[in-house]
């Protein structure tokens, strides 16, 4: 008994935001006409433009709609199964998504992994990978050329260093 109790409050906590969702769409549909004048600055236009067909047509579809689900599910001698169910291939159809899931798959197969990963893969190969390699090895090359020319012995650095302040004293001297 707990359970329907909580299942009940559920529903409530669920619902209780679609009704004020309903409940504002419901007054700005009615206060449609005010606002538009509203916010276009007092110039007065056709609610529905030309297609003032457009309410009665989808007010017709939702009678239509709420009268096939009283039909096959609210009356007492109903058969609590829709006509979808009954028709194979409506049934598949809605079984499957509207083969959404499919189109969705076949399209990230082709575009996204055969095209656009594919050229990032190449990009990423070629451009980036390519281009840290080369700065990689030329890294070590200057590496080993300076671990060459310094050995790692202060005096003979400092000698290096007197013979070419020598050089440039001396170049200036007989310059």
């Amino acid at each position: 008994m707990e359970e329907r109790g909580e299942t009940g409050a559920l529903y409530w906590a669920m619902g209780f935001p679609l009704l004020i969702l309903a409940g504002v769409t419901v007054v700005l549909g009615f206060l449609e006409i005010p606002l538009s004048e509203f916010l276009s600055g007092g110039t007065t236009a056709r609610p529905y433009g030309d297609h003032a067909w457009l309410p009665y047509i989808s007010g017709g579809l939702a009678v239509l709609g709420v009268s096939v689900a009283w039909f096959e599910f609210g009356r007492r001698a109903a058969p609590q199964v829709g006509f979808v169910e009954r028709i194979p291939l409506l049934r598949e159809l809605f079984s499957q998504r509207w083969y959404l899931d499919h189109a969705y798959r076949r399209f990230v197969d082709t575009v996204i992994d055969g095209f656009l990963s594919k050229g990032c893969a190449q990009n990423e190969d070629r451009v980036i990978n390519d281009s840290i390699d080369g700065f990689c090895d030329f890294t070590l090359d200057t590496g080993h050329l300076f671990s060459f020319l310094q050995s790692g012995k202060l005096r003979y650095n400092l000698i290096v260093m007197f013979g070419a302040l020598a050089l440039v004293a001396l170049y200036f001297l007989l310059a």
